[in-house]
């Protein structure tokens, strides 16, 4: 169950990250993957972002659940 409900959340995250604009798509990966029961899903999600725009090094969300890229 949890693994689907993963896979729900990354997919409806890849299909807001292709129309939204950076700041609703930074916003939306923490605030989509803490709605999982263990309340880590953001921050994978946020890392997902950042690797997807080119940076190997990936992210993290902030206090404001922001994603922020790591350099």
């Amino acid at each position: 169950m949890f693994k689907k409900t993963l896979a729900l959340i990354f997919a409806i995250s890849m299909v807001l990250g292709a129309s939204a604009s950076p700041v609703l798509d930074k916003r939306s990966t923490c605030q989509l993957g803490n709605l999982l029961p263990s309340g880590g899903g953001g921050n994978a999600l946020c890392s997902a972002h950042c690797v997807k725009q080119g940076n190997v090094h990936g992210g993290h969300c902030n206090d404001d659940d922001v994603c922020v890229c790591n350099h």
